[in-house]
């Protein structure tokens, strides 16, 4: 091989000692996708839309449940509240009262619990000849009250006092308990969901402590109501998850190893891409064109000194 020759091997290898390759900076990326993706699940985790449970339990085995009651008859309403008999469900824990008298618009607070015995629980009698308040049926004696749910700036306590009208007859209630843990207004909200069962309003003297309190021209005439809690009551929760510290380096660690297994993924899926792809080399070019190669257009007297 003489002197003018040129040898390709060696040109290129001479190149390539001069040629530098720019690197992604991979780990650099991973992290700084870890610190983004860290910050978006803090962020969604901190403004995460409430969460709501519903528990169904027994009120047989539960209780007291407190109620508001009120009074509408114009002439006052007698109320009994019976549990003390072995057919109702903590009834040893309600305060009996006896016969209580309610002025009208005069309100009190009762404890309910579940009996099996229909002759126990609540009931009220009053004189139905009166004409009931405005915007009641007629034949209305009594209401039953109940915490709505009323969001402020409507109500500023979080809650509006709902009243449903009790006429003559018996009704079942559904009591429902809200823990709101998510707003300092109206954290816990009480509600009773009261449906009409039979109208049969006659007064009888065994379901009530009031009987004796009237006279048998009275006990003929008033009209009487029963309420007695179902067998099943419901308690709501809601609430939302609340990130702590502990949670952060699980949060902060996994995104880094998710960013860093997707980058690996990337790296290994263009490396295959360069294999599969054919390619040709820029310098490799220049050197068949200036040696008049294949495809060369004119050729380069080289000088190679040793």
């Amino acid at each position: 091989m003489g002197p003018g020759e040129v040898k390709p091997g060696k040109l290129l290898k001479i190149a390539d000692a001069y040629a530098v390759e720019e690197k992604p900076g991979t780990p650099v990326l991973a992290l700084a996708a870890a610190v983004i993706y860290s910050a978006v699940q803090i962020h969604e985790s901190l403004h995460q839309p409430s969460q709501v449970t519903s528990l169904t339990e027994w009120s047989d085995t539960q209780g007291p449940f407190p109620m508001v009651i009120r009074c509408v008859a114009a002439n006052g309403c007698y109320v009994s509240n019976r549990h003390n008999d072995a057919y109702s469900s903590h009834g040893d824990k309600v305060q009996q009262k006896g016969c209580l008298f309610l002025a009208e618009g005069e309100e009190q607070v009762l404890n309910i619990t579940f009996t099996k015995n229909p002759l126990n629980g609540l009931t009220v009698i009053w004189d139905p000849s009166t004409p009931p308040p405005p915007g009641s049926p007629p034949g209305t004696g009594l209401a039953i009250g109940a915490d709505m749910n009323c969001p402020p700036p409507a109500c500023a306590s979080g809650v509006m006092p709902m009243f449903t009208p009790v006429l003559g007859g018996s009704y079942l209630a559904n009591y429902v308990q809200t823990a709101n843990e998510t707003s300092p207004v109206a954290p816990l909200r009480r509600e009773w969901f009261v449906d009409f069962v039979a109208r049969d309003s006659t007064v009888d003297p065994a379901m009530t402590a009031c009987a004796d309190k009237l006279s048998p021209a009275q006990v003929a005439a008033y009209h009487q109501a029963t309420v007695r809690i179902m067998s099943a009551w419901y308690r709501v929760r809601i609430y939302r998850e609340h990130l702590t510290i502990l949670s952060l380096p699980g949060i902060c660690g996994g995104a880094l190893e998710l960013c860093l297994q997707v980058g690996a993924a990337a790296v290994i899926a263009l490396e295959l891409a360069k294999c599969l792809v054919p390619r040709h080399d820029a310098r490799g070019r220049d050197f068949l064109g200036a040696s008049g190669g294949e495809g060369g257009a004119g050729s380069v007297d080289l000088q190679l000194r040793r």
